[in-house]
């Protein structure tokens, strides 16, 4: 009853309309919140008599989101929440989600391949890559320090330099990331003899910092 868990396949009862849903799963759990459901349906402008059914893809998923924020756990754990959501459900789910986290102070474990519904989301974040922690720190410490760097020049040098990220070359356009500062860059690039031009440095966002870090696009 503490632990609310997401799994792909959502709500299977179809044949019941929402109240009837509601009814069923409140039964399960003592704590259970019907409010949070129905705040959420409201927000879906669904009507308690309508039939999942009836339903769109993008709405049972909500469905099945709303019946786990009405268990009221101490913890949910959502795999791959936004999974088959068009964007404005995956928008109004982070938005709700959010509130919800910090109203009713609850952890939230969660994965995602959106990157982007993350950043508006989540305090500490792990980037995986093969089963391999490559990142795990606050979300504020990584937008802080985590830079994608560029300059016009050669990368021969810059390829075996574990602080620098995977350097991409597009004709003499040289990018890659860093939690170093410029300072200690340039230093890099001159005790590797690299000729460059024009050093700059962007913010990135976290789905750029994790195709960064990855090296995957």
């Amino acid at each position: 009853a503490r632990i609310g868990l997401l799994i792909e396949g959502h709500v299977q009862y179809s044949y019941m309309n929402i109240s009837q849903i509601e009814k069923f799963y409140s039964a399960f759990y003592p704590k259970w919140n019907a409010e949070v459901f129905y705040e959420l349906m409201k927000k879906l402008k669904v009507a308690p008599s309508q039939k999942i059914s009836s339903m769109s893809n993008g709405q049972r998923s909500q469905v099945a989101l709303g019946l786990i924020l009405a268990q009221s756990p101490d913890l949910l754990v959502l795999d791959d929440f936004s999974l088959g959501l068009d964007p404005g459900y995956r928008r109004l789910f982070s938005e709700y989600l959010r509130d919800y986290a910090k109203t009713f102070n609850k952890t939230v474990f969660l994965t995602s391949h959106i990157i982007q519904d993350l950043e508006r989301l989540v305090d500490d974040c792990i980037i995986l890559d093969y089963g391999k922690i490559l990142i795990q720190m606050p979300l504020k410490e990584l937008n802080e320090r985590y830079r994608l760097r560029n300059f016009s020049g050669n990368m021969e040098a810059l390829s075996h330099n574990k602080e620098l990220y995977h350097p991409d070359a597009m004709r003499d356009y040289v990018e890659f990331g860093s939690f170093l500062p410029p300072e200690h860059v340039k230093s890099i690039l001159a005790t590797a003899s690299i000729s460059y031009s024009d050093l700059s440095s962007s913010v990135p966002s976290l789905e750029d910092s994790f195709i960064s870090l990855t090296g995957k696009y």
